[in-house]
């Protein structure tokens, strides 16, 4: 890529459930090197169940911060892009969280929405949808990304409040009783999900922590809708998969609550799990964008709104 910086440069995503480092190196004339390391939090569950964030929380985002920067083959964390989603939109305190973040490590906290983060998502899978009519979701602890295309072309993207953190923390009371958490738990998605303006036959490609636990219990990428229905029912007779990690195990089966419902209002047979076909947005565009655009010039904004990344 010609202009390509020829130093590496740092992107930390602040996730409701984790950060993800990306160190991307330029200096490979086959193509920039992407080098992820992902450090887990339990920022939104607290939120989730407390409506506030404590100082063990928030020193837990700093330490995660710190450890992102051991790994950053000595690039300063201060000279970073750090872009926050999912449950970072809906704390109140946002504004001294960031400040008390930028104080202790020097990054800037760039809180962007659903909808940019939705139509991120949408521009970096367009070429995968090779016109075809898609219906794109990314699950996350606090929200769903979506994005429908139609004959290859995006039509809509959106976000909703839906995550399989959100959902453990409304409904784990109910868990007592399977039939009535069951239910509760589809009908709020069902709820949510009325409003989503798709139609026609579509094939859904879902990405996120649920999709992958999900394909790694069928044992493939493709997982038919009422196998999904069945993971659901043995989770909740036997218990989630022991071999799923403690943190997945814990919202396996909110998680799967919403893919099948997702699957029920798109009246679809099956998901593909975007193993390929999904990579890191974020990523992706700071890679392009490290071509065109100086350093010192980046900014979040410049990852979704750039008039110099291809349409």
């Amino acid at each position: 890529m010609s202009g390509m910086q020829d130093t590496p440069f740092g992107l930390l995503e602040m996730g409701s459930n984790s950060l993800k480092f990306y160190l991307v190196d330029p200096r490979r004339h086959d193509g920039p090197v992407v080098v992820t390391e992902k450090y887990p939090w339990r920022i939104a569950h607290e939120f989730f169940a407390r409506a506030t964030i404590s100082s063990d929380a928030l020193q837990e985002v700093i330490d995660s911060l710190r450890a992102a920067e051991q790994a950053a083959a000595g690039l300063p964390l201060r000279g970073m892009i750090a872009v926050a989603t999912g449950v970072f939109r809906e704390i109140r305190t946002i504004k001294a969280l960031a400040d008390a973040v930028k104080a202790a490590t020097g990054v800037r906290v760039r809180v962007i929405s659903g909808e940019d983060e939705a139509l991120l998502m949408a521009k970096d899978y367009r070429k995968d949808a090779a016109g075809r009519s898609v219906f794109l979701f990314d699950l996350g602890g606090a929200t769903t990304e979506w994005a429908w295309f139609v004959n290859g072309e995006i039509r809509s993207t959106g976000s909703l409040t839906l995550g399989a953190i959100r959902s453990t923390c409304l409904f784990g009371h109910r868990a007592a009783n399977r039939s009535v958490y069951l239910n509760a738990n589809a009908e709020y998605c069902d709820q949510k999900l009325a409003a989503l303006p798709v139609g026609g036959s579509l094939a859904a490609v879902g990405t996120g922590g649920t999709v992958k636990a999900a394909a790694k219990v069928a044992g493939t990428d493709t997982i038919a809708t009422d196998e999904i229905r069945a993971m659901i029912e043995r989770a909740l007779r036997e218990g989630p998969p022991a071999d799923l990690k403690p943190a997945r195990r814990a919202v396996y089966v909110p998680g799967l609550v919403i893919l099948w419902r997702i699957l029920a209002r798109l009246g679809a047979e099956e998901v593909t799990y975007g193993r390929n076909s999904v990579r890191d947005g974020l990523a992706g565009r700071l890679v392009r964008l490290l071509g065109t655009v100086k350093r010192e010039d980046l900014h979040a904004t410049l990852l979704l709104h750039s008039s110099r990344i291809a349409k």
